[in-house]
């Protein structure tokens, strides 16, 4: 069975907001990187032309649904009051129709182990029988879930948070 279009959104839905539950703290005393957003939305882009190149062979394939900077939350939903900010990027990546969906995300799955990153939510089989994987490279914190539905996937990425350069 297969979800109708609004409900795989609001799944998507739902998978980004138990990923921002961990995007950051509003914690004063743990001290964050300086970064501008364009630097952040950049390495987001980054992100998602390594994902298309991974899946189609073409880092230009897929578009780009969303992109942009968020204020900070903490671990119980708060949202920081100051310039604290992290950038969400949102991809649609179609590949093709003779590809199965599970060796796609197989392939996802090891390319990103052999890159040594983390599995926050495991290789997973939805009821509707598409896939999901959510990861996150430690070097930077920058976090990448996907979720299929028929040949697409909808990638969101996720930047850790920054606090923007003193102007």
């Amino acid at each position: 069975m297969r979800l109708p279009g609004p409900a795989r959104l609001s799944c998507t839905v739902a998978i980004a907001l138990v990923l921002l539950a961990g995007c950051g703290g509003t914690d004063k005393e743990a001290p964050l990187l300086t970064r501008s957003s364009s630097d952040a939305s950049q390495q987001v882009q980054t992100y998602f032309r390594g994902v298309a190149a991974t899946v189609t062979g073409q880092q230009e394939q897929g578009k780009q649904v969303g992109l942009g900077p968020a204020p900070c939350e903490g671990r119980a939903g708060e949202t920081a009051t100051d310039d604290r900010y992290y950038i969400q990027g949102t991809y649609d990546l179609p590949f093709t129709a003779d590809r199965d969906q599970h060796t796609v995300f197989q392939t996802l799955h090891d390319t990103w182990k052999a890159q040594g990153y983390e599995f926050t939510e495991p290789l997973n089989k939805l009821p509707s029988g598409d896939w999901t994987l959510t990861a996150r490279n430690p070097t930077d914190g920058y976090k990448i879930s996907v979720t299929g539905y028929d040949h697409i996937l909808r990638l969101l990425i996720f930047s850790p948070c920054y606090q923007p350069p003193a102007v």
